[in-house]
């Protein structure tokens, strides 16, 4: 597939402990390139140092999530044993 070969097959993306308006263009920018295209045709989120998530947070990883559906990438999200 010409998408796995122009782009990584995999990409690990951490979550920072304070995921708000601040801290979320770190992450889109990881996730995505300048033309809002995926970077990746896999996105794994690592949520285990996600001590506290403001609303925005969850807003942009709701948008990031349907952006990445959308465009046939594939997303995982490991279960994890922290409060957030």
């Amino acid at each position: 597939m010409v998408w796995d070969i122009l782009f990584k097959k995999k990409l690990a993306v951490k979550i920072p402990p304070t995921f708000n308006v601040s801290t979320m263009y770190g992450v889109i920018a990881e996730v995505f390139d300048e033309n809002l295209d995926a970077r990746a045709s896999r996105v794994v989120f690592d949520f285990s140092s996600l001590d506290f998530i403001e609303p925005v947070g969850v807003v942009i990883l709701s948008n990031i999530f349907e952006s990445l559906k959308k465009s046939k990438g594939r997303f995982q999200v490991p279960s994890a044993n922290n409060a957030a």
